[in-house]
């Protein structure tokens, strides 16, 4: 596109990149012409839907899934935990998933917090899902603890 004008208002799509690069030219008879670097810009299309977390049975969790976000490329998974005695959560595992599930071991009793996010290189973000579940100690496992307090 050519112009003399000095300002251009166009629309623009989005989830598209666009290169941009400004050309000055002499107008009278001395001639020049000086250019600008190219510039790269991305116009992020519209929020992506939020993943919805599946939970199922919490004393026995071992695996953890989330619904499809139409256009999402990867899910961010954030798993916070905080012992029964604590009130600080601390990042138990952070990861970028290309799939609908986390499968783990059983999980040792405390407070649990879940969050998926759903991302892309053309959308914006979803929302973040977040769950909390309490994961309680076995009958077996407080008669442990007990026992080794008292030695």
């Amino acid at each position: 596109m050519r112009t003399r004008d000095t300002s251009i208002f166009t629309k623009l799509d989005g989830e598209k990149k666009y290169k941009w690069n400004v050309t000055f030219q002499s107008a009278s008879a001395v001639k020049y012409a000086t250019a600008s670097p190219d510039f790269t810009f991305l116009i992020k299309g519209p929020q992506l839907p939020m993943p919805k977390l599946t939970i199922g049975d919490t004393q026995a969790l071992s695996s953890l899934s989330w619904t499809e976000s139409l256009g999402a490329q990867s899910y961010s998974l954030v798993i916070r935990r905080r012992a029964i005695d604590e009130t600080e959560w601390t990042v138990f595992k952070q990861e970028k998933m290309k799939t609908l599930f986390w499968e783990f071991g059983l999980l040792t009793p405390g407070a649990y917090r879940f969050e998926v996010t759903a991302e892309s290189d053309v959308r914006s973000s979803s929302d973040t899902d977040t769950r909390e579940i309490m994961i309680k100690p076995t009958k077996q496992q407080v008669l442990d603890n007990l026992r080794a307090i008292k030695k």
